[in-house]
């Protein structure tokens, strides 16, 4: 994948009409950080989504290609986010 980082989740699919497409995930990309904290499992990244207060905008940290850059989510419903987060994301590896 040629990442410059260790840590993070892999993106490896984005589900139509998911959050993920609607805050602009796209495959590759890498989740470092989910509303400020630091992700480097799968489990992290779900704990951190469903942490996130519903119905607002949270920010997502992430490394695209050579670029990191900011995108947002909002939660909107109990887990089901986190859920389909597991399916389509792995640990970033060197």
């Amino acid at each position: 994948l040629n990442l410059s980082r260790s840590s993070g989740i892999v993106v490896t699919e984005v589900t139509t009409n998911s959050a993920g497409t609607t805050a602009g995930l796209q495959r590759g990309d890498v989740i470092l950080t989910v509303g400020g904290t630091q992700i480097s499992t799968v489990p992290e990244l779900q704990r951190a989504v469903l942490a996130a207060p519903s119905q607002q905008a949270v920010e997502i940290g992430i490394q695209r290609g050579a670029d990191q850059m900011t995108l947002a989510f909002t939660r909107i419903t109990n887990g089901a986010i986190a859920r389909q987060a597991s399916l389509a994301m792995t640990r970033a590896k060197d």
